[in-house]
């Protein structure tokens, strides 16, 4: 009861303070303009790898973004927030605010006032096709904290203010405003204004492609959808694409996870076929793939083909032989504790020219036969990188069933979850030969 009387007080108050210093009719300045934060994505439809963001990390981002940044006399609690699809498809987060004012001894007092902002999601593509200008690519992708950034492309994503609403009253917020529109969404407007966009861990992607394709992956396009979890579609130089599909992966099939990456398998089937290819002309000049396909099965990709090989005259010129490729893949902490996905590969091979000693040809092209894993598996890629601050992405696991998705957890939903009282069991486990 005090604390109800104390508010309408303190709401006579500020009402009789804003009426006496208010005459003519009551405006609200401009909406702000979408800040420049780089060209906006094409948004072609086409994808190479869907990066997926769950619905309680978007939360945890988006709310620390629009509390963390108000430290004046007045702003507003964030009470919800949703991510959902309008019509066109248009992506956006639907925020309820409830404006606060700061009391005489500190304390946010609550206006009991509620609106909704809705706020466009548009994604950016930096790169030196599209900023040709190297200090302004790094201004809009590094951190002015980390002078060392070298990042040359990448893909962020703005939150334009769409729509502020006055959920209280049932009208835009704007629209025939009162006394408390007038003093209430200038601040509103400020802090949506001073928002930074959400950089995406692109370049760390972008390794984990070179890492497996080795080749210098560049990224031409960026897709969206906010349909409960954020999915973001990047679109690279590599390989075939795939229609962007909209609808998500993590809700249904991963849990505890806060992040997933799902590259596309031709990607990785090219890589394949390409590094076999050049191990076989490296040491065997002329020799050529006839056939090739590579299968994705729960931890590995196994690779069939069929070489055409280049042999002394005598055994006929060439011959044909068959290999049978397995390349068993994890991902686990490394000897430096970081999340890495690392591989090994087991070959085998077959051929009808029994005139060439097929033991001292392979061990000259380098692929003889593998008897089991090695004590320590090579690393293919990192898949741990920065995504904000304060926070790190990590991978936790690896899903090969007809797929190559890296799936993972952030180290600022670990530390909210523990200090609720629900840590997370720890995840991934070490490497192979890694104590």
């Amino acid at each position: 009861m005090r604390e109800r009387v104390f508010l309408a007080v303190g709401f006579a108050i500020l009402l009789g303070a804003l009426a006496a210093c208010t005459s003519g009719p009551l405006s609200c300045p401009s909406a702000p303009a979408a800040a420049d934060w780089g060209p906006i994505a094409a948004m072609n439809g086409q994808s190479s790898v869907d990066i997926e963001l769950s619905r309680p990390y978007i939360i945890e981002r988006v709310g620390a973004m629009l509390e963390g940044s108000q430290t004046g006399d007045s702003g507003a609690f964030v009470r919800s927030i949703d991510v959902k699809e309008l019509p066109g498809p248009v992506s956006v987060l639907e925020v309820r605010l409830e404006p606060w004012q700061r009391g005489q001894d500190g304390t946010p007092v609550s206006l009991q006032r509620s609106y909704r902002l809705t706020l466009k999601i548009t994604p950016h593509l930096v790169t030196p096709a599209t900023v040709p200008d190297a200090a302004r690519r790094k201004q809009l992708l590094c951190p002015a904290s980390d002078p060392q950034c070298t990042a040359n492309q990448g893909a962020l994503l703005s939150f334009d203010l769409q729509e502020l609403y006055n959920l209280s009253f049932s009208r835009v917020a704007c629209d025939t405003p009162d006394m408390f529109d007038v003093r209430i969404v200038p601040a509103i407007y400020q802090n949506v204004a001073a928002q930074k966009p959400l950089v995406l861990p692109t370049e760390s992607i972008s390794g984990v492609l070179a890492g497996a394709a080795g080749a210098t992956p560049n990224l031409v396009d960026v897709n969206i959808s906010a349909d409960g979890f954020l999915k973001v579609g990047l679109r690279y130089n590599l390989g075939a694409t795939h229609t962007f599909d909209r609808v998500t992966e993590l809700r249904s099939r991963f849990s505890n996870t806060d992040w997933g990456a799902d590259i596309d398998k031709s990607i990785l089937t090219a890589a394949v076929r390409a590094r076999m290819l050049k191990k076989l002309v490296e040491r065997a000049p002329g020799s050529s793939i006839t056939s090739f396909s590579a299968t994705f099965s729960p931890g590995e990709i196994r690779a069939n083909a069929v070489g055409a090989l280049t042999v002394p005259s005598l055994c006929g010129g060439t011959t044909t032989v068959t290999i049978d490729a397995h390349n068993p893949m994890q991902v686990c902490k490394d000897a430096n504790n970081q999340s890495a996905i690392v591989s090994w590969t087991d070959a085998t091979y077959s051929t009808n020219n029994f005139c060439v000693s097929l033991a001292t040809f392979w061990d000259t092209i380098g692929v003889g036969t593998i008897s089991g894993p090695p004590p320590v598996w090579p690393t293919l890629a990192l898949v741990q990188f920065p995504a904000g601050a304060n926070d790190t992405f990590y991978g936790t696991a690896l899903d090969l069933d007809n797929a190559f998705m890296i799936v993972g957890r952030s180290t600022l939903m670990d530390a909210k979850l523990a200090a609720q009282g629900q840590p997370r069991p720890a995840s991934p486990g070490n490497c192979p030969g890694v104590p």
